[in-house]
């Protein structure tokens, strides 16, 4: 138990070294209002691709090395859940309901 506890602590003394020498916090913060998107959605892991790649530039930069995202297929495979049709239809007016929009409000 210990063991493991000594290595955990190592762990995140190494992240924290190397958020430490990239200025992390304050660089992702810049790049997010370059980039024109969130911090919370950047920090809880959010899809930021524009962000990615100015870190991944930075990291190349610093000499340190990344990994590759891994990227998974979607096919049409048998196994796999089916996509749902469209419940609307491209292009098309629908008819108005009668009495649908008699008690609605008003802006």
């Amino acid at each position: 138990m210990l063991n493991l506890m000594h290595v955990t602590l190592k762990e995140a003394k190494y992240i924290m070294t190397i958020v430490m020498d990239l200025n992390v916090i304050s660089l992702a913060l810049q790049i997010i209002c370059l980039a024109g998107n969130i911090l919370s959605r950047m920090l809880l892991g959010g899809r930021a691709e524009r962000n990615n790649i100015c870190c991944y530039m930075l990291l190349n930069l610093k000499d340190y090395i990344t990994l590759d995202k891994k990227i998974e297929k979607k096919g049409r495979g048998d196994d796999g859940p089916r996509r749902k049709a469209a419940g609307y239809a491209e292009g098309l007016v629908f008819d108005p309901k009668k009495g649908f929009y008699d008690k609605g409000f008003y802006c």
